[in-house]
């Protein structure tokens, strides 16, 4: 299933930005990955906030029946305050009058995107260019991207049964598909991309409640 687009999140020198340009990364990225659009930011972009969230692997057991007072208390952090907790790695929280210690382990740290608050699914990683990079993905799947995944899927299950049966990858084939109308509709509406892919020279529809493909030369 493609994806809408990632954010990566970079901190780094102007230098590396023009290095991207230069070798055309984010083609690379869309092509090997089945992202549609590749967005690379500086780390003082102010479209990200982090945000906190509990680790019930230690908080679970260090409390207990009272972890919901603990979530309720999670929700008052201030930026302040989850900057302390990351760079001290341990913080001290009052919260109606009581005093409570938590740790950094006790913790999950996620971007979250500042303009609609949607999650993202983020991965931290480093290599000999950027010492940080915040990998966002849009996983917000809509009716275009959907459609354009059933395709993709269609084509790869073509492909297979071309090798089953020792077709060639030059040769064109001619193709009938059992499917439903609303499966129809998305085939022809991708045909073009359709036809490039599997080689095609004729498609045929038959009107059937599973899908069924069938190759011949």
């Amino acid at each position: 299933m493609p994806l809408k687009s990632v954010n990566i999140l970079l901190k780094i020198n102007n230098n590396f930005f023009s290095f991207i340009k230069e070798k055309n990364i984010k083609y690379i990225i869309k092509k090997e990955t089945n992202i549609k659009n590749v967005f690379f930011l500086k780390k003082n972009n102010k479209i990200f906030k982090k945000k906190i969230l509990p680790n019930y692997k230690y908080l679970g057991p260090k409390y207990k029946n009272n972890i919901n007072n603990i979530l309720n208390i999670i929700k008052t952090f201030s930026k302040k305050e989850i900057k302390k907790l990351i760079k001290k790695k341990k913080i001290i929280k009052y919260f109606k009058k009581r005093k409570y210690f938590f740790l950094k382990k006790e913790f999950k740290f996620i971007l979250i995107n500042y303009k609609n608050n949607v999650y993202k699914h983020i991965i931290f990683l480093k290599n000999n260019y950027c010492m940080n990079i915040y990998l966002c993905l849009n996983i917000k799947i809509n009716s275009k991207l959907k459609e354009e995944g059933y395709v993709r899927d269609l084509i790869q299950k073509i492909q297979n049964i071309r090798k089953l049966n020792n077709i060639l990858i030059i040769n064109k084939i001619n193709l009938m598909i059992y499917c439903k109308p609303k499966q129809k509709i998305i085939i022809i509406k991708y045909l073009k991309y359709l036809s490039k892919e599997v080689l095609l020279k004729k498609i045929f529809f038959k009107k059937y409640i599973f899908l069924k493909i069938v190759v011949s030369l």
